[in-house]
């Protein structure tokens, strides 16, 4: 039951990182840095 929870957090957290890159790209393609 552990397993399954950390699991999801981790998928949690890296669903939430790819998100934050994503925005962050946006933000530089916006600002003409990228």
């Amino acid at each position: 039951m552990k397993e399954e929870s950390i699991n999801h957090q981790a998928t949690a957290l890296d669903e939430w990182l790819a998100g934050l890159g994503g925005l962050a790209d946006l933000l530089m393609k916006c600002s003409g840095i990228a």
